[in-house]
C-alpha cells in the first residue's frame, strides 16, 4: 500500500466517525461546486475542456477530509507540503493528460467517486468511507497508469515516486 493510499484511507474513515457539521457543510458545498464544474466540463467542446478548477476543488475536498479526521500532526503536514496539490498539479495539468482523455465519462466517474465518498462521510460510515476513498484511488491510479503508457510525460520513476 502506497503513502497516499494509507492517508487517504485513514483520514476518509476517521472523517465519518468524527466529523462535525461544519465539515459536513463544508464537503456538502465543495461536492455541489464539483458537480457545476463536472457539467460544465461535460458541456464543453473537447478541445475547450480544462480540469483547473476542478483540480482546485478536489484538494479541497481531500482538505476538509484531513481536517475533519481530527488528527492535527496529519493535517498540518497535509497543509505544509501540500501533498496532493503537487500530485494533482503534476497528474491534472492540460500538459499532462491527453486532451481526448479530459471525457464527459471520465470526469463524471470521478465526481461519482467524490459523492460515495461525501456520502459515507455524511452517513457517519466509516468502513464504507474507507472502501469509497480505496475505490477512488484504485481507479486513479489505474487511470495515470494507462494514460503514463499511452503518453509518457514524466520518468515512470517518478511518477511512481508521486504515488507511493
Amino acid at each position: 500500500m502506497g503513502f497516499r493510499e494509507a492517508l487517504e484511507l485513514y483520514t476518509a474513515s476517521r472523517a465519518a466517525v468524527l466529523r462535525q457539521a461544519e465539515h459536513l457543510a463544508e464537503l456538502q458545498d465543495t461536492i455541489e461546486n464539483m458537480r457545476a464544474e463536472t457539467n460544465r466540463i461535460a458541456k464543453a467542446k473537447s478541445g475547450n475542456r480544462s480540469l483547473d478548477e476542478l483540480s482546485n476543488l478536489d484538494v479541497e475536498f481531500h482538505r476538509i477530509i484531513f481536517k475533519a479526521a481530527g488528527n492535527q500532526f496529519v493535517s498540518d503536514r497535509f497543509e505544509r507540503a501540500n501533498i496532493l496539490k503537487r500530485m494533482m498539479t503534476l497528474t491534472f495539468s492540460q500538459g499532462s493528460i491527453p486532451k481526448d482523455l479530459i471525457t464527459k465519462e471520465n470526469t463524471m466517474l470521478v465526481f461519482e467517486e467524490h459523492l460515495a465518498i461525501y456520502e459515507a462521510i455524511r452517513r457517519q460510515d466509516g468502513d464504507e468511507a474507507r472502501n469509497a476513498m480505496a475505490r477512488h484511488i484504485e481507479n486513479l491510479s489505474a487511470k495515470y497508469m494507462r494514460w503514463m503508457r499511452a503518453k509518457p510525460i514524466v520518468k515512470s520513476e517518478t511518477f511512481q515516486v508521486a504515488f507511493l
